[in-house]
């Protein structure tokens, strides 16, 4: 008696564990494939009398699929969001290692380095970051002037600095050299400090977005598209790469596994996004199609 009750209650859990099994990769199914039930049952006749049948109550439980399947795409999506933020933050952090080699490349650089900090602290800017910059644009030359006319430390256009020093009797045009003693383009701090200035209101402008903000600042403030809300990258796409290439080569590889890890979030991000905007609005077409006006009213 005992056996049979033993093998009873066996083949009751067995019995159960495949039904559950079964409910399981159903539901799954449903889950997955839910954007296309959507589509297909946007095209299916509506009928109001089938509320309560079984068509009805299947209609049901493929919304109650499709909305769980946005919330989880739409999760992703904001992970992704903060995830490339804290790239940004990442790619920062590893640009700090570049201090101790700036100090040793030019003979300006103890000057160059306490400039920087201090203003570091009044425009919150990452002081690693910003002589990593300097070396990429000007390689700790103060009198560097490019084709183009940047001048400086931090190659600060005449565009720029009569903006930020409308004040100053120097009109960024002259050959290299202080001209115009300390309120002068090429004096190291003036142009350090137009510099910083003008990369905080670019990190600002790109609500925090690090990276377009340093390739806004090498392209010029000229070649910023304001309508696109995005620089005209040229040869400046690779900015970020060329600065990651100024650290020591302990950091060098570390720095390029952020700039791929960043890139890869941001094209998955805007991959998801898309994704996600396509799933509301086809949300938004079943429920115009299956709730007339005087229900939604």
């Amino acid at each position: 008696m005992n056996q049979v009750t033993l093998s009873s209650f066996r083949q009751r859990m067995f019995s159960g564990g495949k039904i559950l099994l079964r409910r399981f990769f159903s539901a799954l199914f449903l889950l997955v494939f839910s954007p296309l039930f959507l589509v297909i049952d946007i095209f299916a006749p509506n009928r109001p009398e089938e509320a309560c049948t079984a068509q009805g109550r299947t209609r049901l439980k493929l919304l109650c699929a499709y909305l769980l399947f946005m919330a989880v795409i739409t999760a992703v999506v904001v992970f992704l969001y903060f995830g490339s933020t804290r790239e940004a933050r990442r790619l920062e952090t590893v640009l700090g290692s570049f201090l101790h080699s700036a100090e040793v490349r030019s003979g300006y650089s103890q000057e160059v380095v306490a400039i920087v900090h201090k203003y570091a602290v009044r425009f919150d800017l990452n002081p690693h970051l910003v002589l990593a910059m300097i070396q990429v644009e000007s390689g700790f030359n103060p009198l560097a002037r490019s084709p183009k006319g940047a001048c400086g430390l931090m190659q600060v256009t005449p565009l720029v600095w009569r903006h930020y020093n409308p004040k100053s009797v120097c009109k960024g045009r002259h050959a290299p050299g202080m001209v115009h003693g300390e309120d002068c383009i090429f004096a190291v701090e003036a142009n350090i400090r137009t510099g910083m200035r003008l990369l905080r209101d670019l990190i600002d402008y790109f609500q925090g977005e690090t990276g377009a903000a340093i390739e806004a600042y090498n392209a010029g403030l000229t070649n910023v598209d304001l309508a696109k809300g995005r620089p005209k990258y040229r040869e400046t796409r690779d900015y970020l790469q060329r600065i990651g290439s100024a650290l020591a080569p302990a950091a060098r590889a570390q720095a390029e596994e952020s700039f791929r890890s960043a890139a890869r979030a941001r094209r998955v991000f805007h991959n998801l996004a898309l994704v996600a905007f396509g799933l509301w609005f086809l949300f938004i077409i079943w429920v115009i199609r299956h709730f007339p006006k005087r229900h939604l009213s």
